[in-house]
């Protein structure tokens, strides 16, 4: 993964470790956001669709994983695209 492109020719000791350390910070964060969206929903664990639904109220991680998609998490629908069916619409 780290030598697909070529370009350098070489890939410093260290990459693999500043790596880890990228991918722990994402998991951590990713985790934090599911961790919230379950004590909102009243829930001790946390399941995929816990995590669906951290991601895509982030910006920043809605954007990073805007095509990726979650095993058992069911689908996502944003609150600003519901239409409002409470009642009957008045045409002016």
């Amino acid at each position: 993964m780290l030598k697909v492109q070529r370009e350098g020719g070489r890939v410093k000791p260290t990459a693999g470790v500043f790596l880890a350390g990228v991918l722990e910070y994402l998991t951590a964060e990713m985790m934090d956001l599911a961790g919230e969206e379950a004590k909102t929903a009243g829930k001790k664990v946390i399941q995929p669709r816990h995590i669906l639904v951290g991601i895509r109220n982030d910006e920043e991680f809605n954007k990073f994983l805007h095509s990726a998609t979650f095993s058992e998490a069911g689908s996502y629908h944003s609150k600003e695209h519901e239409v409002d069916l409470s009642g009957p619409s008045q045409v002016i």
